[in-house]
């Protein structure tokens, strides 16, 4: 036998071991102020479970997809002990520094961008219907949960959920005769304050004291297009130019322009039934140059080469 030497083999392991800590709390008693005072523990260890544990039930959570009970089944396995309401507890209480992380990157998010795709989704919230809006762009993802899923709604989320406001300029007036809001309302809707920001309450009440025999479908146009302004004019959050949804009409008319993704405009063209041969074959065809161009565009997006714009430009004109 001739040792050849050592070759060196890496192999991954982990180990699970508890760490329970017993901390000896100095406890001092002011004669003066006749008060006790016990020391604090160090930071991370407020209440009976440790950093590790309350780290690891977030990941385990919100990474792994664990439910609440196997979550406690894993702990108890290992050698803590803990209840199922601290479990959740520790998911949804304290948690204030993760949601302020949560504003900063969705703020960050619309900042980097002035496009910014829009989706919604119902969602059960204890046992309630309510809406799960996805907002992104390739660089984040943002999930606010909302009971509804109107215009008005639609703005507290670009907003990030922000109080609600209103303001009333041309822009409003414009907006509301397009929307065949009559004359009389504007007239009147005139003599409320102009030019300042009003809050929910209080643009609520003075529509009830100036405008109360108002048809519900044109307060509701009315709320909606003071909110579009106060949106559009604020500069605390930035104002999203291009949303990029589908065709429901709570997106509509609060961007600047608005736009179809491929999969949403292509429901139009798969609704389409031709009964004649010639005319299937049209659509057949339409399809395989739609998919072929949005896969080209795709490509050059990961690789981009102004070389192919001309080609692609002419593509996208020559098949709409």
């Amino acid at each position: 036998m001739q040792i050849k030497g050592s070759v060196p083999v890496v192999v991954q392991d982990v180990r699970l071991i508890t760490d329970n800590i017993r901390f000896l709390k100095e406890k001092c008693y002011s004669p003066s102020l006749h008060r006790s005072y016990l020391a604090e523990l160090p930071a991370g260890y407020e209440g009976e479970f440790g950093p590790g544990v309350k780290a690891l039930g977030v990941v385990l959570y919100h990474a792994v997809n664990t439910s609440e009970p196997k979550i406690i089944e894993f702990f108890e396995h290992i050698g803590v002990h803990i209840s199922s309401g601290q479990v959740s507890n520790l998911l949804i209480k304290h948690q204030d520094r993760f949601h302020a992380e949560k504003d900063a990157v969705y703020e960050a998010g619309l900042r980097s961008t002035p496009w910014q795709h829009s989706d919604e989704t119902g969602t059960r919230v204890n046992g309630v219907n309510e809406h799960c809006h996805v907002m992104c762009n390739p660089l984040y993802t943002a999930y606010l949960t909302t009971e509804k899923k109107d215009r008005l709604t639609v703005i507290d989320v670009l907003t990030n959920l922000r109080p609600r406001v209103y303001r009333l300029l041309s822009r409003t007036y414009e907006w509301l005769l397009q929307a065949n809001v009559s004359v009389s309302v504007l007239d009147r809707l005139r003599r409320l304050p102009q030019d300042q920001v009003l809050g929910d309450e209080q643009f609520s009440r003075l529509l009830d004291e100036h405008l109360a025999d108002v048809n519900a479908q044109h307060r509701r146009l009315v709320l909606e297009a003071a909110a579009i302004t106060a949106y559009q004019t604020q500069q605390e959050f930035p104002v999203v130019q291009l949303l990029i949804c589908d065709d429901a009409p709570q997106f509509k008319r609060i961007t600047d322009e608005l736009a179809l993704c491929w999969v949403h405009d292509a429901r139009y063209y798969n609704k389409l039934t031709p009964a004649v041969d010639y005319h299937r074959r049209l659509l057949a065809d339409f399809m395989d140059r739609y998919w072929t161009l949005y896969h080209n565009l795709i490509a050059y997006q990961q690789n981009p080469d102004p070389a192919h714009i001309p080609r692609l430009e002419g593509e996208f004109d020559d098949l709409f």
